[in-house]
């Protein structure tokens, strides 16, 4: 969902329709400012302060936001922060409470750096400090009203202000958490806890994305990776020692490859690379030759000596329309065939 300057209309108004809902919220808003014009709190008129309001409200709906901003102020979120700000600061200033800018400053932030995340905080700080110095400048130029005397109101505008500064930093540090979390799970999601490569699900995403530019010169491959003698390297030395292996095999593979090549991680002692960009299958199968004579030198670990072999089996699409599914049963049957039978590839 797109975020909204403001909040959605429907979070603010429930699942009333809008404009029955803003018709009754211009209703409520009016007897209050009504009263609090009778009492004394607000020396603006009743009418004008229910007007201001009633728009703000308004600019929180989408179809609002569309005329403003070239047309993208929902999509740009320093201009909703500024028109939203100065929407509120005018409204407070114009019913005599300028020194209340800085508070819903900080109300309107912790609504879109919530969306935003930690990256808009700066702007949101000289936004907030910008709104605050021009709503008292308007009171000491007698263009606005102010309910308390001028100086009380400039120390409270003040501190008002310190106080949105170190809740704007406070909300951004925690919406920063928020997103190293979230792109910690998601990179717990799509690689390999032991060796950090891509995992299965992410390999199938990375080869879909990879295919539409495969061409006759310009060839995708696809190969399956078997570690031959792992289960005994496993059993005779532990798992420890297996996952030592695991590891220094996936860095042997690295090496062995190109940067722009993908390295997964399918599971147990399997593996598969995404070769892009390949002129031709000869070149696959220097690749593939690479990688099995790199495996094949011998491991120290924990100063133990383990040898390992592979069995690698590749596959390739030449051609945009190529399915990806296919391509990874081409490259398990290849595979399966070296590992089982006489060496040899399946294309």
């Amino acid at each position: 969902m797109t975020p909204r300057l403001g909040g959605d209309a429907r979070w603010a108004l429930g699942r009333v329709p809008f404009v029955p809902g803003l018709i009754g919220y211009a209703a409520v808003m009016f007897l209050v400012t009504e009263w609090f014009y009778r009492v004394g709190l607000s020396p603006a008129s009743p009418k004008v302060t229910t007007a201001l309001l009633v728009l703000f409200l308004a600019l929180s709906h989408e179809r609002w936001q569309r005329l403003l901003g070239g047309g993208h102020l929902h999509n740009r979120l320093v201009l909703r922060l500024a028109v939203a700000n100065a929407g509120a600061a005018a409204i407070s200033t114009y019913a005599g409470w300028s020194f209340l800018a800085p508070g819903w400053a900080i109300l309107i932030a912790a609504v879109h750096l919530g969306w935003s995340g930690a990256r808009s905080r700066i702007e949101a700080g000289v936004i907030t400090a910008v709104v605050t110095v021009a709503a008292q400048v308007a009171v000491h130029a007698h263009l606005a009203p102010s309910v308390i005397p001028l100086k009380y109101a400039d120390g409270a505008a003040v501190w008002g202000l310190l106080l949105a500064v170190t809740a704007l930093h406070n909300i951004a540090v925690s919406a920063a958490r928020g997103e190293d979390a979230a792109e910690r799970l998601r990179h717990a999601a799509s690689h390999d806890g032991l060796t950090g490569l891509p995992n299965r699900t992410e390999m199938g995403r990375r080869l879909a994305s990879a295919l539409p530019a495969a061409g006759p010169e310009n060839l995708v491959a696809l190969l399956y990776i078997d570690l031959d003698g792992f289960k005994g390297v496993n059993d005779t030395h532990g798992h420890a020692t297996g996952d030592a292996l695991l590891v220094a095999a996936a860095e042997r593979f690295r090496e062995g490859l190109r940067p722009g090549d993908e390295l997964c991680r399918l599971g147990g002692d399997e593996f598969a690379v995404i070769l892009t960009g390949m002129p031709s299958t000869r070149s696959v199968d220097d690749v593939v030759a690479g990688l099995a004579e790199a495996i094949r030198r011998p491991f120290t670990l924990s100063g133990r000596t383990v040898r390992v072999g592979a069995s690698i089996g590749s596959a390739t699409a030449d051609t945009p329309a190529a399915d990806a599914t296919m391509l990874v049963e081409r490259a398990d049957l290849a595979m399966y065939a070296v590992k089982h039978g006489p060496a040899a590839t399946v294309r």
